[in-house]
């Protein structure tokens, strides 16, 4: 039979070799193009026979076509796409291959998917150089937020409501902490610190402290004080405070500032140390006085050489003399006894003048007073007085 320009044609067969399928076929002008490639623009059922430039020689049943418009849903266990694929809806069960494409304004690379342009590019990348994750720019090894594979975090900035944890790390710029915020080393919680460091906002004012026992030991405020000693001293530029201690027999009643040949040595009683030299200051437990003692001492280790001197003195050196007035108070050693003197070193001794004091004195002591230009007066335990005129 002889065809003349048939151009389409559809074809519909059971017993042709690869059958049964449906051909819809286009650009058949002779018997001899029936079969020729290119024609066959459609295929519904077996496969076999049609051989495509991208997927190579088709098998099985299915459908075979230049293009396909579905407006429905496409269930797939397995598939592969070699150019793009349209559809309204869509279910896939197996897998989806593809070199390239687009998925709901995300472009698909070959180890890459993109969205965005500009400093709206975010993207994932699992390729050689690139970042792992990065977002804010269409240069991924600058945007501004960036995830290399090896798990380093760039961000210029971060809001993060939890915990951070980290083995190690630095700061270039200056770290805010806001009116609740703080930072805590140590054992216990920042809220509840037992044992460690704490910088924190107190009622306003910033502070650094450190923690004992659950008990706040020392702290620096941005009100330019120091306060140590769990606050019973405080240093500033205006002054330096101690509270004073209430003396009932124990030793830590003392508030005391020492000298001390060994900085660290154990300090339980005034005995301890060869030497030392002390400003003790405590109240009385009766509240009967306040004592501020300024005091040198000698133990048991050194008390055969060494002498205890307390002194006060002013001194003036015009560049050449030395002019010193001295009140030296002195406990020699025992080889001198424990001779007890006072020295004083003046041009002039000047006493004002007073008339009897009232009561008397302690057994073993008495009163000495200037009563007039040229009467000294004393008075003893007993209430007698004596005096002694100066020509």
């Amino acid at each position: 039979m002889q065809l003349t320009r048939l151009e389409g044609t559809i074809y519909l067969t059971s017993d042709d070799s690869n059958a049964p399928f449906i051909d819809i076929l286009d650009g058949v002008q002779a018997h001899s193009g029936w079969n020729a490639s290119g024609n066959v623009k459609v295929r519904l059922g077996k496969l076999s026979g049609i051989s495509d430039a991208y997927f190579g020689a088709l098998s099985g049943y299915g459908l075979y076509s230049n293009n396909v418009y579905l407006t429905g849903s496409i269930y797939a266990t397995d598939g592969v796409f070699s150019g793009t694929v349209y559809a309204s809806a869509g279910t896939f069960t197996g897998t989806i291959t593809a070199a390239t494409g687009t998925v709901g304004g995300w472009t698909i690379g070959a180890t890459a998917l993109t969205a965005g342009s500009g400093s709206n590019t975010v993207g994932i990348d699992s390729g050689g150089t690139n970042p792992a994750f990065y977002a804010g720019s269409a240069t991924p090894g600058s945007a501004p937020f960036r995830v290399t594979k090896a798990g380093v975090l760039y961000a210029e900035g971060a809001d993060i409501r939890g915990a951070i944890t980290a083995s190690s790390g630095s700061l270039t710029g200056f770290l805010t902490l806001g009116s609740d915020g703080g930072i805590y080393q140590g054992t216990g919680t920042a809220g509840t610190p037992t044992t460690g460091l704490k910088i924190w906002n107190d009622s306003g004012t910033g502070r650094i402290g450190g923690y004992n026992g659950g008990a706040l030991q020392w702290y620096a405020s941005t009100t330019g004080y120091f306060y140590s000693g769990s606050g019973t001293m405080r240093i500033g530029a205006d002054d330096l405070r101690l509270t004073m201690g209430t003396y009932d027999g124990d030793y830590s009643d003392y508030r005391t500032i020492k000298w001390i040949p060994s900085i660290d040595g154990t300090d339980s009683s005034r005995n301890d140390f060869d030497y030392r030299s002390d400003i003790v200051a405590y109240g009385a437990s009766n509240s009967s006085k306040a004592t501020l003692d300024l005091t040198t001492r000698v133990n048991a280790g050194d008390y055969d050489t060494r002498e205890a001197w307390t002194q006060i003195a002013a001194t003036n050196w015009n560049g050449t003399t030395t002019n010193r007035a001295e009140l030296a108070v002195i406990t020699k050693s025992s080889a001198d006894s424990y001779q007890r003197i006072i020295r004083m070193t003046q041009d002039v001794l000047q006493i004002d003048l007073n008339s009897a004091p009232s009561g008397n004195t302690p057994t073993g002591y008495i009163f000495v007073w200037w009563e007039s230009g040229a009467t000294m007066k004393t008075k003893d335990a007993a209430g007698t007085t004596r005096s002694v005129t100066f020509a």
